[in-house]
């Protein structure tokens, strides 16, 4: 009995000893969650300046998942599955890496629309880049609505 009492103390001793208020504190993050895609064709007609913008290209909407639509510039063959894509998310920096795998296959050239989505991100703002064959082509920040 003795032993048993010994070995109870010790257990509540060790548990009142062991401060985990540092680990209820943190909230929980999960992984935001991307696809990035390239919308299939030549997207010619896409780069009309509207009144107040300097690409009419570039659009997003953020509610509960952030999409975005820009274009890229590539020559027209092919005029699908050309680019690789790549995603990092460092606290509200999202950056996107685009790389052309067929860079010069033929002399035309196309606006080529690409498509992201992103969900589970946790804050209210995100400073958004877009890197195309390693230079910068968008650098624009995105805000959540507030709900109505």
């Amino acid at each position: 009995m003795n032993l048993l009492k010994v070995t109870v103390v010790s257990l509540i001793l060790c548990l009142i000893s062991f401060d985990c208020s540092d680990e209820l504190q943190k909230p929980v993050v999960k992984e935001a969650q991307a696809l990035i895609y390239q919308l299939p064709g030549c997207q010619s007609t896409l780069l009309r300046p509207t009144s107040g913008s300097s690409d009419s290209c570039f659009s997003y909407t953020f509610d509960d998942s952030l999409v975005v639509t820009l274009c890229v510039r590539a020559n027209c063959c092919p005029d699908s599955a050309r680019f690789s894509f790549s995603k990092q998310i460092l606290s509200d920096v999202i950056k996107i890496e685009v790389v052309d795998t067929a860079a010069n296959l033929c002399k035309c050239m196309c606006l080529y629309k690409i498509h992201a989505m992103f969900r589970d991100l946790p804050s209210e703002k995100y400073q958004f880049h877009c890197f195309y064959n390693g230079k910068l082509a968008y650098n624009e920040t995105v805000y959540k609505r507030k709900p109505s």
